[in-house]
């Protein structure tokens, strides 16, 4: 027979649990829907500004980020911190391979409005991917948290070589203070 405070804590931890199930699929959704409305709103911004200026629609610079940003609506479902793990490590194979396809993505417009235009908007939706994948759901989530708890540690290893220089002017002191041919007016008198 299980005891009853441990009825207790196993009933609560299976409806905590069941909650964050029944929670998380509803969250992810929206979640992954919010990110869609964010990159169709980058590309009806990026439309409107070629449409209100009077600039040509079949450019390449133009659709080549236009298509990126269908891409990423497209790729939703998928972007989470293991692909872009798995694209880095096919990005260092290729490259160490000296593989180098040109993409429509390299193309520079003619006009430096159309293609400041089109950087920022690029850059826009990489934030916004980097943010959806590192630092919105349970897997970036987990990475965030890693990657904080690695800053933590860091800082208390920078902490503790700190105080172990600090330790070593102490201790110098201390040897110091310890010496028996000092009177108690020059002890302190060191300490300044």
């Amino acid at each position: 027979m299980i005891p009853m405070e441990d009825a207790h804590a196993l009933t609560a931890a299976t409806i905590s649990a069941a909650a964050l199930v029944f929670l998380y699929f509803p969250f992810a959704r929206l979640r992954r829907e919010e990110f869609r409305t964010d990159i169709r709103t980058l590309r009806d911004e990026l439309f409107d500004f070629m449409w209100k200026n009077g600039y040509d629609f079949n450019s390449v610079p133009y659709r080549a980020t236009r298509q990126a940003l269908n891409g990423m609506i497209r790729m939703s479902n998928t972007l989470n911190p293991f692909m872009f793990a798995s694209s880095a490590a096919r990005f260092n194979e290729l490259k160490k391979h000296g593989y180098r396809e040109s993409s429509p993505l390299d193309a520079v417009a003619s006009d430096p409005k159309i293609q400041e235009k089109i950087l920022e908007i690029r850059q826009r939706a990489i934030n916004r991917v980097l943010h959806f994948v590192f630092k919105e759901g349970l897997s970036g989530a987990i990475i965030w948290a890693v990657l904080h708890a690695a800053t933590v540690f860091a800082a208390i290893g920078r902490a503790k070589a700190w105080l172990l220089r600090g330790i070593s002017v102490v201790w110098g002191d201390a040897y110091e203070f310890g010496r028996e041919d000092l009177s108690h007016g020059q002890k302190f008198m060191l300490r300044m």
